[in-house]
């Protein structure tokens, strides 16, 4: 386990089979310098596998205000895959899902509506370095 930096990550190239960002860390990064970061302290074929959370999403409360512009929070799925392909991974899944308040806590959003309708609150990302 290791805190770092992560546009500057104490590993030598090439050290990891794996890396995961949970809790939507990587949207207080630069997603482009991060990811490349993650690209060069993972093995080739290793994998990556983090949470983001979406810059809207639909609700039928008030809405709230915008999130930071600095927080990396995409606008779509289709956003998200071309920020991680462009930094030298291939995405092997992706699972949105959306909060709420009674159990189970999160429901999956099929693949087909998660590119259609921004409902999903949060989203999972499992990738492997080309």
């Amino acid at each position: 386990v290791v805190q770092a930096d992560g546009h500057a990550l104490p590993i030598a190239t090439g050290a990891l089979d794996a890396a995961l960002a949970g809790k939507g860390a990587l949207r207080y990064l630069e997603p482009a310098r991060a990811l490349a970061e993650l690209a060069r302290v993972l093995d080739r074929g290793g994998t990556l596998a983090f949470h983001l959370y979406p810059a809207r999403t639909w609700s039928v409360r008030a809405v709230a205000p915008a999130p930071p512009a600095e927080l990396w929070q995409p606008a779509s799925l289709a956003e998200l895959r071309a920020t991680v392909v462009a930094a030298g991974f291939t995405v092997v899944r992706t699972a949105a899902f959306r909060s709420i308040r009674v159990w189970p806590y999160a429901l999956p959003i099929p693949g087909w509506l998660a590119e259609r309708a921004p409902l999903w609150s949060h989203v999972a990302v499992v990738a492997r370095r080309r």
